[in-house]
């Protein structure tokens, strides 16, 4: 019985998580443009208060973070959400 809750609940998991993934990168693909303004604009802030250039990035800069980060996190869905649930799967 509780192997069953977990694998339901690992299922759900993993669903929301990849649906989450898909909807990122397609706000990343199709609002390019818009994704990197924005966080340009958040990063501008300096330490001391100020408004001025701290911690801005160039484009390439930005999009390989990004690339990075989205593997990352395709990563940890696999890991942590659908590895467990087939091995409760196989198990069952």
């Amino acid at each position: 019985m509780v192997t069953n809750t977990l694998r339901d609940a690992l299922f759900c998991c993993s669903a929301i998580n990849i649906v989450l993934y898909f909807v990122a990168h397609m706000f990343f693909v199709l609002g390019h443009g818009f994704v990197y303004r924005t966080h340009v604009r958040w990063w501008r802030h300096r330490p001391d208060g100020n408004y001025g250039k701290w911690c801005v990035m160039s484009e390439e800069q930005f999009d390989s973070t990004y690339y990075k980060m989205m593997m990352l996190y395709r990563l940890c869905i696999v890991f942590f959400n659908v590895v467990p649930y087939l091995a409760l799967c196989i198990v069952d």
